[in-house]
């Protein structure tokens, strides 16, 4: 598992919290349908790891094809089920999810996706840099 880009990823999601969004690799609006500053992209963290992974801009992404599922999926080694757990917020652990769906701001939902993230990286990556 590579953790050092998982580490990156939650660090982006917690600067940019309006460009963050689990429901699509990438989209124009946030998790609570508001445009996103800066590029006016918003990303899963699935996109966000390929973006970063590869030193491209996130507009850059809705511009190229594939498989973005096992794209991040490769990037990130992760297994089928441990991408599936961490790239779709309905598959994770319940509290993170229920307070995930719960929460009301995009500052709030970023907290939640960083501890969601460090608690995949104590789950899944403990031997892992």
């Amino acid at each position: 598992m590579n953790v050092k880009l998982l580490r990156k990823v939650k660090d982006e999601i917690c600067k940019k919290p309006s460009q963050f969004n689990m429901d699509w690799f990438y989209n124009d609006r946030d998790q609570l349908g508001n445009k996103p500053s800066n590029c006016g992209t918003a990303l899963c963290i699935a996109g966000w790891g390929i973006c970063l992974s590869q030193k491209i801009n996130p507009n850059d992404l809705m511009f190229q094809d594939g498989d973005f599922f096992a794209r991040a999926r490769k990037i990130f080694d992760l297994t089928q089920g441990q991408a599936e757990n961490l790239f779709d917020a309905n598959n994770w652990d319940w509290r993170f999810d229920y307070e995930f769906e719960g929460a009301g701001t995009m500052k709030k939902k970023t907290k939640i996706a960083a501890e969601y993230i460090d608690y995949f990286i104590d789950k899944y990556g403990k031997n892992e840099n």
